[in-house]
């Protein structure tokens, strides 16, 4: 049976190794498809395809900077990302492309292998549809989030989104569906996700029912839908909300947080473990990418995330190495994780009225972040304040986990939370504006075909 599932694993990656060469493909599939589900569950198990996260947003969000030596050091389409390229790179295959898209095939082959048995009430079979159906969706949000314009109410039914993939078979039609439906789709897989996964996995890498909790309230949050993102972040945090005490933590090691991936120590606020594509900008020994004086000088000198997140290399030289992914990894954590829950339902709580529960929740969290007794809680019954101080803390608290390029997208719009985004490299300056079209990267040029 290993043996069968490496030859399929292996047809697999053959086949995606280009989006539309992987639909256009031909394989007899008859010898080397799955049919039981042990096998099922090592396809998902393929964590080196399945937990991977497009990273593109990252490098094109303002949360580092790179040296023009190591700018000059990268392939194209980070060049690209970093200064805000995103249309006619000529590019034809690409890496946050074929990914995710692979995920899904992946997906779609159990989803469909499922549809043969008659006991869909047997626990094993709904533990693996749900994670099938969580699978497809975190990389249908990771697409959206690469290749189209941000979410809007008013546009949503006729913006473009990208191919929608809702079968194994390689020579099925993949409509670009609007923006609407394709969230609406990620939606409705997620809550039926909800009812199928156990509320915790044994491995991180695999998804639970608080990691589609925690995904349908990141959904909600960055598309606007506040009163829905606060009934899932509120089921989530009700369900688990362990931190980690920052003190516990050594300042001094250049690895300062324990990893899980696959089978680390442990990292307590991890729910859903995925690390970012692999890209140079991205590794965690690429001294050239940084933070700015100005963001490591937000830090207060008792804030020990800035002592854990960041390296001083001297000269003003200031480096990341707050990854979650821990020491055991050159690549950055992506995932789903409690911090990010907080900052998530803190601010939707804020947006629906509830400041005191909102600023609660930040000073919650911001006590595991303090050296003892040197923690000021923040005190306010102003929304607009409110909001001010978390998104602050936000940016601070979450940043290199991707969630800034979000926040840019989904602030662009709105001259009132507006992120002006800038960066300068060899003389030229950058930045993005008010209702910038800048916020998308074009299709590889085949699928424009």
């Amino acid at each position: 049976m290993k043996t069968k599932i490496v030859l399929f694993i292996s047809a697999c990656l053959f086949l995606s190794s280009c989006a539309k060469d992987f639909l256009e493909e031909k394989s007899n599939q008859k010898l080397l498809v799955p049919n039981t589900l042990e096998d099922f569950q090592l396809l998902l198990d393929n964590y080196g395809v399945m937990n991977k996260t497009p990273g593109l947003g990252l490098i094109a969000s303002d949360d580092f900077y790179i040296s023009a030596t190591g700018f000059n050091n990268l392939i194209e389409v980070e060049r690209n990302a970093h200064t805000w390229k995103m249309n006619n790179t000529g590019l034809s295959r690409l890496t946050e492309w074929t990914a995710p898209y692979e995920q899904i095939f992946y997906s779609n082959v159990v989803l469909e292998g499922l549809e043969g048995f008659s006991n869909s009430n047997d626990v094993s079979y709904k533990k693996i549809k749900g994670q099938a159906l969580f699978f497809r969706s975190y990389a249908m949000f990771g697409l959206l989030q690469v290749f189209t314009q941000p979410y809007r109410e008013e546009t949503a039914h006729e913006s473009r989104s990208v191919p929608m993939a809702l079968s194994a078979d390689i020579n099925a039609k993949r409509p670009i569906v609007s923006l609407k439906e394709a969230y609406d789709r990620i939606t409705t897989d997620l809550k039926e996700a909800v009812s199928m996964l156990p509320e915790t996995q044994n491995y991180k890498t695999r998804p639970s029912a608080l990691a589609a909790l925690s995904l349908l309230g990141r959904i909600y949050l960055i598309t606007g839908n506040y009163p829905e993102a606060e009934i899932y972040l509120e089921a989530a945090y009700k369900k688990y909300h362990q931190l980690i005490d920052y003190n516990t933590l050594s300042v001094s090691s250049t690895r300062p947080f324990p990893t899980d991936y696959p089978l680390g120590p442990g990292n307590e606020e991890i729910i859903f473990y995925s690390p970012f594509i692999s890209y140079g900008y991205l590794n965690y020994n690429n001294a050239e990418v940084r933070v700015t004086k100005t963001i490591y000088d937000s830090y207060e000198t008792n804030d020990l995330r800035k002592h854990l997140y960041f390296r001083d290399r001297g000269n003003e030289v200031y480096t990341f190495k707050g990854s979650y992914g821990g020491s055991k990894r050159s690549d950055a954590f992506a995932g789903l994780s409690t911090d990010e829950n907080y900052f998530n339902y803190m601010e939707v709580l804020i947006r629906n009225g509830q400041v005191k529960k909102g600023i609660d929740l930040l000073n919650e969290i911001l006590m595991t972040r303090y050296k003892p007794q040197t923690y000021s809680p923040f005190t306010t019954t102003s929304q607009a304040e409110a909001l001010s101080i978390v998104l602050d803390e936000r940016s601070k608290s979450l940043i290199g986990k991707g969630t800034r390029w979000f926040d840019i997208r989904r602030f662009n719009h709105d001259p009132q939370f507006l992120i002006k985004a800038q960066k300068s490299l060899e003389g030229t300056h950058y930045e993005l504006q008010l209702n910038d079209p800048r916020l998308a990267f074009d299709f590889p040029v085949n699928e424009n075909e």
